[in-house]
């Protein structure tokens, strides 16, 4: 029999995101990139959260989620970032990434 899986996010088309831009996006959430943790990482199954200091992620509005890593970037710069923080992973993201990660989590169900 094989082992209990963690089932996949279920993801709908969203109008202006490429089929492209929401794959790099799973990627970053899903296993991350060089430097950078996957999402899912910390802030749980499918982004679902994992706690008090790991909100839910999934199904945030392109925006929102965009606003938010800007803000851990913008806190980065002005006290640094400590190894393993938001601010950290956040200051690691291109925007290119930011806006696949955007993307993706904004279609992704919690």
């Amino acid at each position: 029999m094989p082992a209990a899986q963690t089932p996949k996010p279920a993801v709908v088309a969203v109008p202006g995101s490429s089929a492209a831009v929401l794959s790099a996006g799973e990627q970053l959430a899903e296993l991350g990139a060089p430097g950078v943790p996957a999402c899912f990482s910390c802030h749980g199954a499918g982004g679902r959260g994992n706690g008090a200091h790991f909100p839910a992620i999934a199904g945030q509005p392109v925006a929102y989620t965009i606003a938010r890593i800007h803000a851990f970037q913008a806190r980065a710069k002005e006290s640094g970032a400590k190894p393993g923080t938001m601010k950290a992973v956040a200051s690691a993201l291109d925007e290119q990434q930011i806006d696949q990660v955007a993307a993706y989590l904004s279609v992704t169900k919690r």
